[in-house]
């Protein structure tokens, strides 16, 4: 379930219609896109950060994959295993920073019964 790469984003135009940006990536989850035009996206699954460009056809090219982890804690890439800080609700602030919610270990959660 979290090595599959199944998601995508889409890009959508009012006369134009849709198609995908991008497709199969891993759990792509909030986007936003910076003043230089720069995208991101989080990956909810395993965390990690998107780092991709836009096209003139609208889609979208991986430049970069930004694993996620605090201080001493393992950091891990999608292709290894699991990272301890799943992203989501991306946001850039004025000076270019990207900002996300993250969730420390949440996978160590997943299917509990609360």
């Amino acid at each position: 379930m979290f090595g599959l790469a199944r998601t995508s984003v889409g890009y959508c135009h009012l006369d134009k219609g849709c198609h995908f940006a991008i497709e199969n990536i891993h759990a792509a989850n909030g986007i936003v896109k910076a003043p230089n035009g720069t995208i991101y996206v989080g990956n909810a699954g395993v965390g990690g950060l998107y780092v991709l460009s836009q096209e003139e056809t609208h889609t979208l090219t991986l430049q970069e994959f930004i694993p996620t982890g605090a201080f001493d804690c393992m950091i891990m890439t999608v292709s290894d295993t699991v990272s301890d800080r799943p992203m989501d609700n991306l946001s850039v602030d004025q000076d270019g920073h990207v900002w996300a919610a993250g969730e420390h270990f949440s996978l160590k959660y997943a299917g509990s019964r609360v």
